[in-house]
């Protein structure tokens, strides 16, 4: 019986420090100073593309195409936050993301007696953004980001007309991180990339000069894991 009410006061003691500690309001230094982490994630979005024969040909065998593109994600994150008072966070980041984000359609044009299918996919993607946060407790906080997103883009297809190349644009998110010890955290977020348009040159069936024109976008979901050194 004894034993029982030392291990009831050891438990109610435990659970008031817990409480207590959960329920506190947000320390300076707590969440200031640099992390590295993880991520993995999904993305979906959608590729816009004009295409034909390369000038200064005529423009014959001209046509459109909108096709979706999806896939996942997984990398490694690096940042540094700066505590501007007990409620606000500031802290920049970089993450770098290999991805396998891919999607495929056929490609017809009016003036062509047939199409060919092309396949598009994002093998990597990155991003380098400025971070608000704000502290709800000293264990979880929301935030808001935004800054420059990078991407690398592989299109094959039927025809031959294949090319590789680089993408960048912008990117503004939201999402939450909570720490569940004073160095380990967890965080879910949504980032929005926008790749604007960009033009290719090349080759069809080995001989025929094609261009095409693309405007690309990502809705990007991350879960990540971060650690505070």
């Amino acid at each position: 019986e004894r034993n029982n009410m030392n291990n009831f006061k050891k438990l109610a003691t435990a659970l008031a420090i817990s409480s207590a500690f959960v329920a506190a309001p947000a320390m300076a230094g707590d969440w200031e100073g640099g992390y590295v982490g993880l991520h993995a994630g999904w993305a979906d979005g959608d590729r816009d593309t004009s295409y034909g024969l390369a000038p200064p040909l005529p423009a014959f065998a001209n046509g459109k195409n909108g096709y979706g593109q999806s896939g996942a994600l997984a990398g490694l994150q690096l940042g540094y936050n700066f505590e501007l008072n007990p409620k606000w966070v500031l802290g920049v980041k970089a993450d770098w993301s290999w991805s396998d984000i891919d999607g495929s359609s056929t490609f017809t044009s009016p003036g062509a007696p047939f199409g060919f299918k092309g396949t598009g996919n994002y093998d990597w993607l990155a991003s380098t953004t400025v971070r608000l946060g704000y502290l709800v407790n000293n264990k979880f906080m929301v935030f808001a980001d935004g800054g420059l997103a990078f991407g690398g883009f592989e299109f094959n297809s039927s025809s031959g007309y294949n090319f590789n190349e680089s993408r960048s644009g912008w990117t503004l998110g939201i999402g939450g991180e909570y720490r569940f010890t004073p160095r380990a955290s967890m965080s879910l977020q949504y980032n929005y990339y926008d790749f604007g348009s960009k033009s290719q040159n090349g080759t069809a069936f080995a001989f025929i000069p094609m261009s095409s024109k693309a405007d690309a976008d990502l809705n990007v979901f991350k879960l990540g894991f971060n650690y505070k050194f």
